[in-house]
C-alpha cells in the first residue's frame, strides 16, 4: 500500500473510532465502551453498551471534537448471545468523512494487528500486536469464529475495531482473558472475526 493512502486509513480509522457513554440511573453519563462508524451515518458498537440502561438515551463522541446522543429506541441488536451481540446506531446526520473498510483478505497467525479504542473511557489510544490463532473458541463462548491476538486492550476495548496491516478491518474486540496473567503469560484478547 502507498504511504499517502496508508496515511489516510489511518486518519480515517481515528476519525472513525468514537466513546460510547449511557445515561444512568442519576441521570448524569458514564463512557461504557469503544463503538465505531461502519458509515457515515451507522455506528457499531458491543450490544453489552446498552445491557441494563435505565436510561433514554446512548451517546458517542470524541472528546474535545464532537458528540451526539440518540434515544435508546435508535439502537438495535444485530446479532445475539451473551458477550457477543453487536448494536447498531443510526445517526439523524452523516457525521462527515468516516466509515471503515471491511477486509475481505484472509488472515493468518502472525499477521500484524492493530486497534484504536478508548480504553476506561479516556482518550483514545492505539495499540499494535500480532495475530495468534484466527480459530479460537474465546473462553465462555460457543462462538468459534474468533481471532486471539496480543494487542494490548484493558476496559473500555470492548467494540473496537481490529485492524489489519492496511488499516481495513478484520474484527471487533470483544473480550480480554486474563487467567495467562496468573501464569506470567500475556492475557489473550478476541474478536469476533467480521466473517461471523
Amino acid at each position: 500500500v502507498p504511504l499517502e493512502t496508508y496515511i489516510e486509513r489511518l486518519r480515517t480509522a481515528a476519525r472513525s473510532v468514537v466513546r460510547i457513554s449511557r445515561q444512568k440511573v442519576d441521570a448524569s453519563e458514564t463512557p461504557s465502551a469503544t463503538a465505531w462508524f461502519i458509515t457515515p451515518e451507522i455506528v457499531v458498537f458491543p450490544g453489552y453498551a446498552v445491557d441494563d440502561v435505565r436510561g433514554e438515551w446512548i451517546g458517542f463522541d470524541q472528546p474535545g471534537e464532537w458528540r451526539v446522543r440518540r434515544p435508546l429506541s435508535h439502537a438495535w441488536r444485530a446479532s445475539q448471545g451473551p458477550s457477543q451481540a453487536i448494536g447498531l446506531c443510526r445517526l439523524d446526520a452523516a457525521e462527515g468523512e468516516r466509515g471503515l473498510l471491511l477486509s475481505l483478505q484472509s488472515c493468518e497467525p502472525g499477521d500484524q494487528v492493530s486497534i484504536v479504542q478508548f480504553p476506561r473511557g479516556e482518550g483514545p489510544a492505539l495499540s499494535y500486536g500480532r495475530i495468534v490463532s484466527t480459530d479460537a473458541g474465546a473462553p465462555g463462548s460457543d462462538i468459534a469464529a474468533f481471532f486471539e491476538y496480543d494487542a494490548d486492550t484493558e476496559p473500555g476495548s470492548g467494540g473496537a475495531p481490529v485492524f489489519d496491516a492496511d488499516w481495513r478491518v478484520i474484527a471487533v474486540h470483544f473480550l480480554a482473558f486474563s487467567k495467562a496473567q496468573a501464569r506470567g503469560q500475556r492475557p489473550a484478547n478476541y474478536g469476533v472475526s467480521r466473517a461471523a
